[in-house]
């Protein structure tokens, strides 16, 4: 019934949801702060797997821990807001762009060079490609990254720039194996340009994939922000007043913190009050 909402609506779902199971609803705005400090717990949890999938369980602990003295999160859960929710959606779907980057299964190329270009062709037998289309694990890898960052887009919009970790994580599989790793060396030129055509090929249908899956999670989530199968003209309205706001010239009374400061004020929030003292410090380092 309000007419002016420009953050995600997915939290909003998920704490009413949770608060319904479990018989919460008497104050949902306290029960609000616990999901959202949960949510911060659990990107906590999600940090640590990642860098220990990419650099170690060492290195997993440390990075954990800082985030765990990071002082932004535990503000956030304080005040019940939308952003450590996003922050675990966008934590997840970068989880699975390193899965995508660091599978050890057979890659699109391998595939092209040991099959043949000419097989995984859609005009040549449809039916055999869409089977092995849906047995291949990046697809589902790439349904997952859709899934979880149009859920991040629906806890906050400004987490679309997210989008660009499924061709960059589809690019780095591709070369890390064309370095050796996977793929035999001394490959003919004939064959080598069909093994580069097929992975092309093969990481187009990947990221259609992940953007029909992040849209389709998008529009579930975040309903409001359509009118049928189109964009809500208020919703675009609601973002642009949005945009307005954040403007030098908006003059609105809580931009009014930023007026008559030093140039280190910005500087000294963000390391006290943001990252903490032990990541900030680290981090200008």
């Amino acid at each position: 019934g309000h007419g002016y909402f420009v953050y995600g609506t997915l939290p909003l779902f998920i704490v009413r949801g949770l608060a319904d199971l479990t018989h919460q609803l008497s104050d949902l705005q306290q029960f609000g702060r616990y999901m959202s400090a949960l949510a911060d717990l659990a990107v906590v949890a999600l940090l640590y797997f990642l860098v220990k999938r990419l650099y170690g369980a060492r290195v997993g602990i440390l990075a954990a821990m800082f985030s765990a003295l990071a002082v932004e999160q535990i503000q956030q859960s304080h005040f019940y807001t939308t952003d450590n929710f996003a922050t675990f959606f966008m934590l997840l779907a970068a989880y699975f762009a390193v899965a995508i980057m660091l599978g050890e299964d057979r890659s699109p190329d391998t595939e092209e060079s040991q099959e043949g270009a000419e097989k995984s062709s859609v005009t040549a037998r449809p039916g055999a490609y869409f089977s092995r289309l849906f047995s291949d694990r990046l697809f589902w890898l790439s349904a997952a990254f859709g899934l979880a960052l149009g859920m991040a887009v629906a806890s906050k919009l400004n987490a679309f720039p997210l989008a660009i970790l499924l061709p960059g994580a589809l690019a780095v599989r591709y070369f890390r194996r064309k370095d050796g790793r996977s793929d035999p060396d001394g490959l003919p030129p004939v064959v080598a340009r069909k093994s580069f055509q097929g992975f092309i090929a093969k990481m187009l249908v990947f990221m259609v994939v992940g953007a029909l899956f992040s849209i389709l999670a998008f529009r579930v989530f975040q309903p409001y922000a359509f009118s049928g199968l189109w964009l809500n003209p208020k919703w675009l309205a609601n973002i642009r007043e949005q945009r307005a706001a954040a403007s030098p010239d908006a003059g609105l009374l809580w931009n009014l913190q930023w007026a008559r400061r030093t140039h280190l004020y910005s500087f000294q929030n963000l390391t006290t009050w943001g990252l903490g003292l032990p990541f900030g410090i680290l981090a200008w380092a």
